[in-house]
């Protein structure tokens, strides 16, 4: 979370696949960030 504070763009890579690209809210936001890093999207 500290490093989202600082960057514009970012990429999300989950098993050396990118998951998301883009605005860190927007990523961070996304059912596929959310099921790759913490399991089941609630």
């Amino acid at each position: 979370e500290i490093a989202l504070k600082y960057t514009d763009y970012v990429y999300a890579l989950a098993n050396g696949k990118l998951v998301a690209e883009g605005r860190p809210e927007a990523v961070m936001a996304d059912s596929r960030v959310i099921e790759s890093y913490l399991g089941e999207a609630m």
